[in-house]
C-alpha cells in the first residue's frame, strides 16, 4: 500500500515539473506582463536538463521513512539507543535501514552520471524503479531475510545499468570533444 502512494507521490511531482517547464517555455518577453529572462551564469538549458534528476534526488529523501520505521521498532521492540540489536524483529528492520542508507550514495551518483552524460528521462525512470526496488526490500527485509533478495537484485541491477548508461554517456562525450566522434548522433542515422 505505501509503495502505491510513494510511487504516486513520484508521478504527482514529475507531473508538476513538466507543467512548469511547459508554462516557463511558454512565456515570451513579447507578452505584457512576461517575466524578464534570469540572469545566471549557468547556461539555462543546463538547469532545465537536471530537473529531473533532481526530482527523484528530492524523491529518494523518502528513505528517511525508513528510519521512522527503526524508531518505532526501537519503541516497538524496547531497543533503546546506542543498542543496535536485540530481537529479530528489530534487527532485520535495522539492517534492512542501513543497507538502503550504504546504497544511497552509489545511487545518487549514478543517478546523476546517467541524467546529465546519458539520458535524463531515462535515468529518471530508472531512479523511479530504483526507489520501488529499496522499498520492496525494506519491506521484505522486514517480514524475513529471504523475502529481501528479489527488491535487492532489482535494485542492485538498477544500480549497474545506472552505472553503465553513465560510463556509456561519458565515453561519448569525451569522443566527441577531444575525437570529434559523437557515436550518439551515428547510431541515430542507422
Amino acid at each position: 500500500m505505501a509503495g502505491n502512494s510513494i510511487l504516486l507521490a513520484a508521478v504527482s511531482l514529475l507531473s508538476a515539473c513538466q507543467q512548469m517547464l511547459v508554462q516557463e517555455a511558454g512565456q515570451g518577453s513579447d507578452r505584457p506582463g512576461a517575466r524578464p529572462a534570469r540572469s545566471t551564469k549557468v547556461p539555462q538549458p543546463t538547469i532545465k536538463a537536471s530537473l529531473h534528476a533532481c526530482s527523484i534526488s528530492c524523491l529518494a529523501r523518502l528513505f528517511c521513512y525508513f528510519a521512522f520505521q527503526v524508531g518505532r521498532a526501537r519503541l516497538k521492540y524496547k531497543i533503546m539507543p546506542p543498542a543496535v540489536s536485540g530481537s529479530p524483529e528489530f534487527d532485520r528492520i535495522f539492517r534492512a535501514q542501513q543497507n538502503s542508507v550504504e546504497f544511497y550514495p552509489a545511487f545518487m551518483i549514478t543517478l546523476w552520471m546517467a541524467g546529465w552524460y546519458f539520458n535524463q528521462v531515462f535515468a529518471t525512470c530508472l531512479g523511479l524503479v530504483y526507489i520501488y526496488a529499496r522499498h520492496q526490500y525494506f519491506w521484505g527485509y522486514s517480514e524475513a531475510a529471504n523475502k529481501r533478495m528479489t527488491g535487492f537484485r532489482l535494485g542492485l541491477g538498477i544500480l549497474a545499468l545506472l552505472a553503465i548508461l553513465g560510463a556509456l554517456g561519458i565515453a561519448n562525450s569525451f569522443l566527441d570533444e577531444y575525437l570529434d566522434l559523437n557515436v550518439a548522433k551515428k547510431l541515430r542515422h542507422f
